[in-house]
C-alpha cells in the first residue's frame, strides 16, 4: 500500500511540474478613514462650562496594494503607496478655566 501511495505522489508531483504556471499582478486600492482629534482651548469669557467651536470630521485616506498570484493563488501582497483624499478636521471644544 505503502508504494501506490507514493507513485500516485509521484505522479502527481509530475503533472503538475509539466503544467504552465500563470502569473498575475493586480493592485488594488481602499479607502480608510482618518479620525479626528479632540482639541481643548481654556477660554475664561466662557458663560457655559463649554462650546463646541468647530465639529470634527473624519478624513478618509487610500491605500495601494500590489498583489502578485500564481496559478490564481496569491502568493505576495505589499502595500505600494498611501495617500489622504481627505484630511481629517479636528474637533475644537473652548473649556471655562
Amino acid at each position: 500500500m505503502k508504494q501506490k501511495i507514493a507513485i500516485v505522489l509521484s505522479l502527481a508531483f509530475l503533472l503538475s511540474s509539466c503544467a504552465k504556471d500563470t502569473f498575475e499582478v493586480k493592485e488594488i486600492s481602499e479607502e480608510h478613514p482618518l479620525s479626528y482629534h479632540v482639541e481643548y482651548i481654556e477660554d475664561p469669557t466662557l458663560t457655559t462650562t463649554e462650546e463646541v467651536l468647530v465639529e470634527g470630521e473624519d478624513g478618509v485616506e487610500e491605500i495601494i496594494h500590489t498583489i502578485k498570484y500564481k496559478n490564481g493563488m496569491e502568493m505576495s501582497r505589499e502595500k505600494t503607496s498611501t495617500k489622504v483624499l481627505k484630511k481629517p478636521i479636528n474637533k475644537v471644544i473652548a473649556i471655562k478655566p
